[in-house]
């Protein structure tokens, strides 16, 4: 689970860091989501390594393209 969570981590730091890098940060963070909730990693963990409330969380994951 820990794994999943530094992957997070890091996507939302890329995200946050790096806006000409926006878009590739993005997709990286739905990727990093997702494989969090196939491994079964609760959503209210993945929502705080990610620095989003529930509902950003949930919001993130429905627009994915």
């Amino acid at each position: 689970m820990e794994k999943h969570l530094r992957t997070i981590r890091t996507a939302i730091s890329d995200l946050e860091s790096q806006p000409s890098r926006q878009d590739r940060a993005h997709a990286d963070l739905v990727q990093a989501l997702c494989e969090a909730m196939a491994a079964q990693v609760p959503p209210a963990d993945a929502a705080a390594a990610a620095n989003m409330s529930l509902s950003e969380l949930f919001n993130t994951l429905r627009k994915r393209s």
